[in-house]
């Protein structure tokens, strides 16, 4: 069951409406080439929405619930498209991309021996032939 929208929703509503009509108000004054009167009737226009949305808030209650129930809607397609573009696209590239890699077929396991270079740049390392040929005889000292 959907809750009834509080007062400070809908003040925030009305801000939020009052901000997007001045831009619009604003933008279609400075295209249609009105001079610096275009300024003055978006701050008119702000002041005036806001002002209703901050005097009387419940004036916006039914612009909020035909919002929200477009948002919900909107989120609905937006989450089965992001869904779809990862699956199709995404996952399709990856798998052809990651089966290009190098696999080492013969023993069917991903894991490869470390090299002397590697083994060098360990701590504690004895060269072959030294005191000690391996990590035990290190512990038997």
């Amino acid at each position: 069951m959907e809750r009834r929208p509080s007062h400070d929703d809908l003040t925030a509503f009305g801000f939020a409406v009052a901000v997007v009509a001045a831009a619009v108000v604003c933008v279609a004054g400075f295209w249609a080439g009105g001079g610096p009167a275009w300024l003055a009737s978006g701050v008119v226009t702000l002041l005036v929405t806001a002002g209703i949305g901050l005097l009387n808030p419940l004036m916006f209650a039914w612009p909020y619930r035909k919002w929200n129930g477009l948002a919900r809607r909107f989120a609905s397609v937006a989450q089965r498209f992001t869904m779809a573009v990862t699956f199709y696209l995404v996952f399709t590239i990856v798998s052809v991309v990651g089966a290009r890699f190098a696999r080492n077929v013969a023993d069917r396991t991903g894991w490869n021996p470390k090299t002397t270079a590697e083994l060098k740049s360990q701590v504690g390392y004895v060269p072959p032939g030294g005191e000690a040929d391996d990590w035990t005889g290190q512990l038997r000292r």
